[in-house]
């Protein structure tokens, strides 16, 4: 009976010994049908993709909460790490907890209360070997109990990343290189070995897809396919499908200079018949420090009766390399253009900006917002946005 139940509990999690290490990171990740491969730059990339940490520019910790079936709850933990240019690192962790059930025999006689538990993790590290490509290693571990039988075991991925042009990036991998086996009631259950690959595409700043395809010799040839958009600098809107399920969600984030909090919701309506019912995850994301490049308004509030009034704004670039080009574009609140300054290498310590359009006029009041973009001498591009300064016309 033990055994019975352990196999519907495994199944419900994808079937596959280790599948809690990949069921998801983020509500980012889940809404987008998990095809998360082929992206990087994210805290939770890492945790699927370790070679795409080494196009990891912000510090970062994430966690998820998600309520499944038979009140199982899933929960996990990302914390990402800029060490220098071209070498970073995660740690992630996952788990599922469900409640105590009743075990019976084939008799129908109570065998005991039965707990089954699984804990999960491991750290990815990524290396830059040169500016397009990237390698990665993740070492990872599982746990599992049913009442007093643990199993426990260790395995380990390798991937590659590639970053080919600005529309498009990928990886590709192979998981369980070194085999993730864990022992239940004296059986042992042996993880796969897997192939994957992941791409990114990116037509515009504000919208990119993505699809991974896998294939093994337990499940077969799978794909998984997803979509995001992004409004105003704050809202995101995702969509995807995979051979499980179909997905959708939104996500939330707001900057303010050198810190990021985004909030993410996922929702997923199963394919079919399955053990799956309708599925909810929400997760927090906090970005901080590492490679990032944000503007300073001094004073933010600028009125313009005062004498010899203008806004001096400082440029914050952190970067691993050379500054090659930087554009600084000042618009109203509602996104319309008003003025820009741009030059090549690095900036002046200080840009004045006297409250005035590209035609010499004056503006209205008002807040104003920024767009900063940044490249480096490798042609690799460093974006922000957020509010600038507001103008007052009369004290």
């Amino acid at each position: 009976m033990v055994g019975n139940i352990l196999l519907m509990l495994m199944g419900f999690l994808g079937g596959s010994t280790g599948y809690l290490l990949d069921y998801g990171y983020g509500a980012r990740a889940f809404a987008m049908g998990s095809a998360y491969y082929g992206l990087s730059g994210d805290v939770i990339s890492g945790a699927y993709n370790p070679a795409s940490l080494g196009f990891l520019r912000e510090n970062g910790f994430s966690a998820t909460y998600a309520p499944l079936s038979f009140d199982e709850t899933f929960t996990s933990l990302v914390f990402s790490k800029v060490v220098q240019g071209n070498l970073n690192y995660a740690v992630f962790l996952a788990g599922l907890n469900t409640p105590g059930f009743e075990g019976r025999d084939e008799f129908n006689r109570r065998t005991g209360t039965y707990w089954f538990v699984q804990y999960g993790g491991g750290v990815s590290i990524g290396r830059r070997l040169s500016d397009p490509v990237a390698v990665g290693l993740k070492l990872k571990f599982l746990y599992s109990r049913i009442r007093e039988d643990i199993g426990a075991g260790f395995g380990a991925d390798v991937s590659t990343y590639f970053i080919v042009n600005s529309y498009l990036r990928g990886g590709l991998g192979i998981k369980n290189i070194i085999p993730l086996s864990v022992s239940y009631l004296g059986e042992k259950e042996r993880a796969p070995l897997e192939l994957i690959t992941g791409w990114d595409i990116r037509p515009t700043s504000f919208l990119h897809f993505s699809v991974d395809m896998s294939y093994s010799a337990f499940s077969g040839f799978n794909m998984a396919f997803g979509g995001e958009g992004r409004f105003l600098d704050v809202f995101r809107i995702r969509g995807g499908i995979n051979s499980r399920e179909i997905t959708g969600g939104i996500g939330v984030a707001k900057d303010y200079r050198n810190y990021t909090l985004k909030i993410d919701y996922s929702y997923a309506m199963p394919r079919g018949i399955s053990v799956f019912h309708d599925m909810h995850r929400i997760s927090f994301t906090f970005n901080f420090g590492g490679y990032r490049v944000y503007a300073v308004s001094e004073p933010f509030v600028l009125s313009i009766t005062e004498e010899n009034a203008v806004a001096k704004i400082r440029l914050h670039i952190h970067l691993p390399y050379r500054v090659s080009q930087w554009k600084l574009v000042i618009k109203t609140n509602g996104g319309e253009f008003v003025r820009s300054f741009e030059g090549k290498n690095a900036p002046p310590l200080v840009l004045i900006w006297d409250a005035r359009d590209s035609n010499g006029m004056i503006v209205p009041d008002g807040t104003y917002r920024y767009e900063l973009h940044v490249i480096d001498e490798y042609g690799n591009e460093y974006t922000k946005s957020g509010n600038l300064v507001k103008v007052r016309l009369a004290l």
